[in-house]
């Protein structure tokens, strides 16, 4: 940890400021030690400020990250980029100079972007994934990550410049609420921007997903290496449309990805699905302003705390 993530930081609980207490430095990092406000203390481990003690419904994507360090992040950098552009609406230059939040960072690769382009970045992720984002990029000046929930972060009020969150609130309890805390934690002016699964969901998919979620991490991934051989079952043009529909996989030509992407669709234990007048109706609630309908794969708006 870095000590001008201090800058950003309270208590989760009280809102109170912490005291770094550092008992092992790597250089201008703080490899082990604690933060304390004076009622409540959360551990430094490995770099990471750590304000959950576990991550209850994200253990699966824990081992995801840990299986795919690399892959996740080999992706071109036109295709994050685009990714990236479509679902937030922001351009990596908009934010040179900000002060960013990416909400659920996963391994880092947005985060990545946006640092790439001057912006100053905060990820944090309820998954152990922080520790393969640290490896990635987490000795960068410009980098901070942690460890939290969505439900329980620990900025203060108006602190953001800009922030965004795709492809990670439909992975939580309650998505709308979920919403509702981010849009605080901007400066007046500031954008956020969020994407979310599409409705409807593939039903398929959801029935086998009852069960899979359901299964040792270690034994479903395992099982996700059939999606290799099905790829190319789903390439015979007669039939097609009966195996896409019956066995749904991820499909990327890679391998790696395609079975990282395939664990991804049936180890969640939650899993929502949201339509465009759904999630318009989370950014009215929260007061925000000049609204962007966007989205290449998901529902995706942008929109300005006013």
């Amino acid at each position: 940890m870095k000590v001008g993530l201090l800058d950003y930081l309270v208590c989760p609980q009280c809102k109170k400021p912490f005291r770094l207490d550092a008992l092992e430095w790597d250089g201008e990092e703080v490899k082990r030690g604690s933060l304390f406000c004076g009622d409540h203390a959360y551990p430094i481990t490995q770099y990471i400020p750590r304000f959950v003690d576990v991550d209850p419904y994200a253990s699966n994507f824990s081992l995801l990250w840990k299986e795919y360090r690399r892959t996740i992040m080999e992706d071109g950098a036109e295709e994050t980029l685009e990714r990236f552009s479509s679902n937030t609406g922001f351009l990596p230059e908009d934010l040179k100079g900000q002060l960013v939040l990416d909400v659920g960072c996963g391994a880092g690769r947005f985060s990545k972007l946006v640092n790439d382009a001057g912006g100053t970045v905060v990820g944090f992720d309820i998954s152990s994934s922080v520790d393969v984002a640290f490896e990635a990029i987490g000795r960068r000046p410009n980098v901070h990550l942690l460890q939290a929930s969505v439900f329980q972060m620990p900025f203060a009020p108006s602190t953001f410049d800009s922030l965004f969150s795709i492809y990670v609130l439909q992975h939580t309890p309650d998505p709308h609420r979920a919403f509702l805390e981010l849009p605080l934690l901007l400066k007046r002016g500031g954008r956020i921007a969020v994407g979310v699964y599409r409705w409807p969901p593939n039903y398929v998919l959801e029935k086998y997903r009852q069960w899979t979620s359901r299964l040792p991490p270690r034994l479903l991934y395992a099982l996700c290496h059939l999606a290799v051989p099905i790829y190319y079952l789903h390439q015979i043009p007669m039939i097609r449309g009966i195996t896409l529909y019956l066995f749904p996989i991820a499909m990327y030509p890679n391998w790696r990805r395609r079975v990282l992407e395939t664990f991804d669709f049936y180890s969640s234990i939650y899993q929502s699905y949201h339509t465009y007048p759904e999630v318009f109706s989370w950014f009215q609630e929260a007061g925000l302003e000049e609204l962007q309908l966007l989205g290449a794969d998901l529902v995706a708006l942008q929109g300005r705390r006013c």
